[in-house]
């Protein structure tokens, strides 16, 4: 029996049932769920979400702790409803809601920029955060500055007077120039020192970039630029110029504390052109409008494909089903950032008060469309989930959709080590302490006295949440008929084997690797295999570039002794890596396997490579096993369904796209799909983007005796390239009144040919007349650089209408040696040249290539004549 190499991701999660979107539907609350962000904005610009009030003099206690009561009442609302981070605003417009050496407080903080509170409002949220479990993410605007220029004049540290050559003005407003390595090294240096100065879980950018309406407002440094010997265009050196600040702050991050994560929430909707979408390998986004590309030079996909960030969480502001439809939007951000390694955690617009189901409904899309086991939300914004909506949406999601506590999903990208287990697990009452281990925190769970230890797994429904210290209050419902225990859970979001109360801890023995072999070559997909360790409840498989493992590609939780090696992201084939198996159980310390090499090898696409330009509009598909039977398909979309298939062809070695089946300038994605080891494979897809068709005015292909039969269709011959043809009708040859026209502007490759027949062909508002002469011309369409371009019109082609069927008597000539045809499918002999396919008036409605042996007729019902070029003909029939 052949197994199935796709493997439904989140049900490694829950197991949860989508059912249909429409309508108002009641959700009982779904199986818990392990691993998600679930995440709030919390707005301090303008004082939206906090504080509400302000300080009016250092040190004012009521002051302060009206401001500590009003952000405890926003943490306590949003832990109670099993939310696990949030995103608190500390620089909004270079200003600061922590103490800063490089910008003055904030004026939403205090009466006035720059005073001091008398309190660090970061660190007080973040122990805050920590107290309750959850991540504390500083959400920093990396450029705004002015909202009308010279408002912070005369204020501490403002820049207009301190270093006014770092503005950028745009209209009323204004920004950090990003063109300046001088603002580079101040975004940096900020970050710097929130990150080595506070205890913060991670940094967080919004969507602010160039400012919306630039024009020429930063031409002399575009003009130094260039003068530099810079060959960008104005656009891509703007975006350029973000993404290094992006890698910059990426990088001072990691050297700092490797483990804080950094995300960016662009504006929703990227790379809606082809050609943008196709530098990265990825069709166009389905939905909405990419404004942010060259309205504020944001891109990015830059910043995901070359991995300067570990999360994004685009601004998904919309319902689903609407014109930017969230559904297919949130779908293929997570195929962008899955296909990079990095994780998508979608931001959804409380604040515009869509229903709760529409939000419950968004979770459930982001955690059916993950494909690495790491959904999540982040809400804009706080306030919307706890005190401005009734019934107050926070605690419905909790009912729905959020039932049990979730860990954050881990970035497995960064190499840890094993740390040390819990030792000393004791309970005193309701208090639960232990001896912790340096730099960690821990996940404490509650098992009922009924689950053996063995049989625990740190399921879901038993955790209780997270600790930041080295003990947990339980709750009253779990003080009895529960025992507790204790995971290590790093800061990069790893968690490890668990230890009981009361427990002593054992060293289990060392799993012996059986496949593969040391040094072993392994075509990819394989099964890795050890032997089962007694005791062992479960077992780590780690794969990664060193025998040590310091560079590890991936880890991978396995209940047995065996892993499907697709479960590890990121193993490149042809170089060599080593694996490595613990053996794990409760109240034990990991027994480690020896580390073994092996080199993987897969089946991929050498022709076209990801992401070419200019490809041919008739390529020759190549791949990496000769003698390897495919089946070769191309997508216009990147999404694979029926009607998004262009091809869809079985071939060894290599496969020829046959003529007037591209569009030029076109972005396409190609997979394969092929048997290897018992299991159906595919092969990771490749993105490219055809070359610009040669312009070619149109032909309409007239009749043989000039009438157009009731049962024809009228068609133009083929041309290569084309994206559309526009075909007109008239009774007045000089088309000069269209109200008394038949327009079609559907005519795409391979056929040629509109659907409809001439007996339903509308005039304006009247059918063809019986025995009236009628004029067609035609135009094409080709996709360009610049923009769709118009072809001129055709010459023009009459025929006189009969409202009779054509009468057709084909006689086949050596057809049962030429072609053989079972109603759907026609098959022509080895050699055979050029097929052509005729209607029965005789108009010419199909043409394939020299050397095309197999074509799917995508005809409309009716007789049609196949001729090739050697004088062979065969009658068919289309039903």
């Amino acid at each position: 029996m052949v197994k199935s190499l796709r493997i439904v991701a989140f049900a490694a999660i829950c197991s949860l049932v989508i059912g249909g979107y429409a309508g108002t539907e009641a959700y009982a609350a779904d199986p818990a769920v392990k691993r998600e962000m679930r995440s709030a904005w919390v707005a301090t610009v303008w004082q939206l979400d906090w504080p509400q009030s302000t300080v009016s003099s250092t040190g004012n206690t009521t002051q302060i702790n009206a401001q500590k009561k009003q952000l405890t009442t926003l943490l306590d609302s949003l832990a109670r409803n099993n939310m696990n981070s949030i995103c608190f605003q500390v620089r909004s417009r270079c200003d600061a809601m922590y103490n800063s050496s490089y910008e003055p407080w904030s004026s939403d903080l205090v009466s006035y920029r720059g005073l001091d509170p008398g309190y660090d409002p970061l660190a007080y949220c973040i122990e805050e955060c920590h107290k309750r479990g959850m991540e504390c993410h500083a959400w920093i605007n990396p450029y705004r500055y002015e909202s009308q220029i010279g408002q912070w004049n005369g204020t501490p540290k403002a820049y207009r007077d301190e270093h006014p050559d770092w503005l950028l003005d745009v209209k009323e407003a204004s920004i950090l120039n990003p063109a300046l390595p001088e603002v580079r090294q101040r975004i940096c240096d900020v970050v710097d020192e929130i990150v080595r100065n506070y205890d913060v879980d991670g940094v967080l950018f919004d969507d602010y970039f160039y400012l919306q309406g630039i024009s020429t407002e930063d031409a002399a440094h575009y003009q130094s630029y260039k003068q530099g010997g810079g060959t960008l265009s104005l656009g891509d050196w703007r975006r350029d110029n973000v993404n290094k600040m992006v890698a910059d702050v990426y990088s001072t991050i990691k050297k700092a504390k490797p483990y804080v994560r950094f995300g960016i929430s662009p504006a929703g909707v990227a790379a809606t052109s082809a050609s943008v979408a196709g530098k990265y390998g990825l069709p166009p986004c389905p939905a909405g409008s990419d404004w942010q590309y060259n309205g504020i030079y944001s891109d990015p996909l830059a910043w995901v494909s070359s991995r300067t960030l570990d999360f994004i969480s685009p601004q998904i502001y919309w319902k689903i089903g609407s014109s930017a439809d969230y559904d297919a939007i949130c779908k293929w951000w997570s195929n962008a950032a899955n296909k990079f390694g990095r994780h998508f955690f979608s931001s959804q617009g409380v604040s515009y008060n869509y229903g709760e189901e529409e939000y419950a409904k968004q979770v459930r899309l982001n955690r059916e469309y993950t494909l690495n086991v790491a959904p999540g939300s982040v809400f804009y914004s706080a306030k919307y989930l706890y005190r401005t909506t009734t019934p107050l949406l926070g605690h419905y999601l909790k009912t729905q959709v959020f039932n049990t506590p979730a860990l954050i999903p881990a970035m497995t990208w960064f190499p840890v080590s094993s740390p040390a287990k819990v030792s000393n697990v004791k309970r005193s009452g309701s208090t639960l302490t232990w001896t912790g281990v340096e730099g960690m925190r821990y996940t404490v769970y509650a098992v009922p006295n009924s689950v053996p230890d063995a049989n625990f797994d740190r399921e879901p429904e038993y955790l209780l949440g997270v600790s930041y210290s080295t003990s947990y209050t339980i709750p009253s419902d779990k003080v009895s008929g529960y025992r507790c225990a204790v995971c290590v859970y790093d800061r990069y979001g790893n968690e490890y084997s668990p230890v009981f109360v009361g427990a002593a801890v054992t060293t289990l023995p060392s799993p012996e690797l059986t496949y593969p072999a040391e040094g072993q070559e392994v075509e990819l997909p394989f099964m890795f295999k050890w032997n089962a360790v007694p005791g062992a409840a479960n077992y780590l498989l780690e794969v990664g570039k060193d025998a040590s493992m310091s560079e590890l590609i991936g880890v991978t939780d396995v209940s047995g002794t065996e892993s499907l090696s697709s479960v590890i992201e990121g193993m490149e084939t042809g170089h060599e890596l080593y694996w490595r198996v613990r053996a794990c159980a409760a109240n034990a310390n990991d027994g480690v396997s020896v580390s073994r090499r092996f080199t993987p090898t897969k089946l991929h696409i050498i022709s076209p490579y990801d992401t070419e330009q200019n490809v041919s509009l008739t390529p020759t598909i190549t791949w990496s096993v000769a003698d390897r039977q495919v089946r070769v398909q191309v997508s216009s979309t990147g999404v694979f369904d029926d009607e998004d298939i262009v091809i869809d062809a079985t071939a060894t070695g290599s496969y020829t796209v046959p003529k007037y089946i591209l569009k030029g300038y076109t972005s396409y994605t190609i997979r394969l799909k092929y048997s290897f080891g018992g299991y159906d494979v595919m092969s990771a897809p490749v993105t490219f983007t055809t070359c610009e068709a040669v312009q070619t005015v149109p032909e309409v292909v007239p009749s043989a005796d000039g009438i157009l039969y009731a049962n024809s269709h009228l068609a133009i011959k083929p041309i290569e390239g084309v994206k559309k043809i526009r075909l007109e009708l008239s009774a007045n040859e000089s088309f000069k009144s269209p109200r008394n026209s038949y327009i079609c502007t559907t005519i795409e490759a391979p056929t040629f040919t509109d659907a409809k027949e001439a007996r339903n062909i509308k005039a304006g508002t009247k059918n063809l007349v019986n025995g009236t002469k009628y004029y067609v011309r035609a135009r094409a369409t080709y996709a360009t650089a610049d923009g769709d371009k118009d072809t001129a019109w055709s010459d023009v082609v009459s025929f006189t209408y009969s409202n009779t069927d054509g009468v057709e008597d084909i006689e086949a000539d050596g057809a049962s040696r030429a072609f053989t045809w079972d109603g759907e499918t026609l098959r022509a002999m080895e050699g055979t040249a050029t097929i052509m396919v005729y209607n029965a008036a005789g108009t010419l409605v199909a043409g394939y290539a020299s050397g095309v042996t197999e074509v799917r007729l995508n005809l409309p019902a009716g007789i049609y004549m196949v001729k090739d070029g050697c004088g062979h003909v065969m009658k068919i029939r289309i039903r």
